[in-house]
């Protein structure tokens, strides 16, 4: 299990290829949790967000930013 960024680092970040070329090499199976968006807290400021869209807002983008990562790590089998 992988949370949707550590450090407030996007797991979309060429940083995590390394980790991504050993998974494929092990045929890992990664699941992608949600976790704290990054650059939410304008929203929060706000509250423009329910605490429960967070996690809704969080996976789509990053889902959208690794969208070439499993043409290019075939053998991950990503959740």
């Amino acid at each position: 299990m992988l949370f949707s960024n550590v450090n407030h680092v996007a797991l979309a970040d060429p940083r995590f290829l390394p980790l991504y070329e050993m998974a494929n090499d092990l045929e890992a199976v990664l699941y992608i949790h949600p976790t704290h968006p990054l650059g939410v807290e304008a929203m929060t400021e706000y509250w423009l967000m329910r605490w429960s869209d967070f996690f809704r807002y969080d996976a789509s983008p990053l889902r959208t930013r690794l969208r070439r990562h499993p043409e290019k790590f075939p053998k991950i089998t990503w959740l």
